[in-house]
């Protein structure tokens, strides 16, 4: 993977700050600074498990803006209904 970036005009600011957002939109930065110290497995899935609730939350409240409130709380329900009859592993319970 490499990432050019061309200096215009002499303008090294400027293509520092075209540097640094391109970095961070491939995730470069995130990583390098995960991988600067040793993170242990309890709380790598701790911090994964935040990512996913953090990512479900936003494509409710995109889901919710798209569609309206009615719709999430149909979805909720089906939910709940669902949890309720099925075990974790996949048997009906009831």
């Amino acid at each position: 993977m490499s990432v050019t970036i061309q200096v215009r005009n002499g303008n090294v600011e400027q293509a520092m700050r075209v540097l640094k957002k391109k970095l961070q939109k491939d995730g470069l930065l995130r990583d390098l600074k995960a991988k600067q110290y040793y993170e242990k497995p309890s709380e790598k899935k701790r911090r994964k498990k935040k990512e996913g609730i953090a990512n479900f939350k936003k494509k409710q409240k995109k889901l919710k803006q798209q569609r309206g409130f009615w719709i999430l709380r149909l979805c909720w329900c089906i939910y709940i209904i669902v949890r309720r009859f099925v075990s974790p592993n996949g048997v009906k319970t009831r």
